[in-house]
């Protein structure tokens, strides 16, 4: 039966999600609402009395996941030590949802699958193997994607504009030229000679707000860009007049892409300002990538 406010699509993904007893894969791309469609498995595990645990590599993945589809998840890194000391049981009515699974490495993939299999647990992965690439060794999702099949949600939903939804599937398929024709066709794409010229074009169109992004693609561009909008800022008056110098770390890729440095440095942040926490904090009830 047609399942109460999902699409043909995700219907069928659902019934697939729900019947397969060990391992289930869900390919979906940005915008398709496999976030809705999860929760809507995760009533129908739930009344068949499953324990469904939420499992993803990052803190703010994870809390996403646990958001928007009342599924109670935790960090790959915090449920590793949950198994480490026995805080976590598996068995036959445990239900992992692995979501990004695309970001997983072949470590952490095989530790969930040979401990699912001993319990007779299932495991059900949910990703984009275009998408992020894990850190470390392997891309065992897209492997086990086409060992063992998938189910596809393709329909997007977030645009609603026919175009804009034909540009997202084909930057998820990587026709990237094709997806910038279309946004530069409709105005939305502004080139520039220069980098220093990029940067001054963006920060005078700038209208700060929760939906809005600002990307580079190093670092040094995006302190600069950082700097200038915060001087833009403080000449509209929107920060506060004192401020305060705050240390911060932030951890950088090494030369090998591998392993990791971390560079200490001073800013000053005054009241108004937009901050993104870098660890996790209890007391604050924030995660990695969380704003404030």
């Amino acid at each position: 039966a047609q399942a109460k406010g999902l699409t043909d699509e995700q219907t069928l993904a659902l019934r697939q999600m729900t019947l397969t007893k060990d391992l289930n894969v869900l390919v979906g791309r940005a915008g398709t609402g496999k976030s809705y469609m999860l929760g809507a498995a995760n009533a129908v595990w739930q009344d068949a009395g499953y324990d469904v645990m939420g499992i993803s590599v990052s803190g703010i993945a994870t809390k996403g996941l646990a958001e928007s589809s009342d599924i109670p998840s935790s960090t790959m890194a915090s449920f590793k030590q949950k198994l480490k000391y026995d805080r976590v049981q598996l068995d036959e009515k445990s239900i992992l949802v692995v979501d990004e699974a695309g970001m997983m490495d072949l470590h952490d993939m095989a530790l969930l699958v040979e401990r699912s299999k001993r319990a007779g647990a299932k495991i059900v992965l949910v990703g984009d193997p275009d998408q992020l690439q894990p850190i470390g060794p392997g891309a065992p999702f897209r492997a086990l994607a086409e060992r063992h099949g998938f189910s596809e949600l393709t329909d997007i939903y977030r645009q609603k504009d026919a175009g804009d939804k034909a540009a997202s599937r084909a930057l998820a398929k990587g026709n990237v030229e094709q997806a910038l024709a279309h946004y530069k066709d409709k105005g939305a794409l502004q080139m520039e000679e220069t980098a220093g010229n990029a940067m001054k074009s963006l920060i005078a169109e700038w209208k700060p707000s929760k939906n809005t992004i600002i990307l580079a693609h190093q670092n040094k561009h995006v302190d600069k860009l950082n700097l200038l909008a915060r001087e833009d800022l403080i000449r509209k008056g929107d920060l506060g007049k004192e401020s305060i110098e705050v240390t911060v770390t932030r951890e950088l890729s090494g030369p090998d892409d591998v392993s990791r440095m971390k560079q200490t440095r001073n800013i000053d942040i005054a009241e108004g300002e937009r901050i993104m926490f870098r660890k996790k904090d209890k007391s604050l009830d924030v995660v990695n990538g969380d704003f404030g």
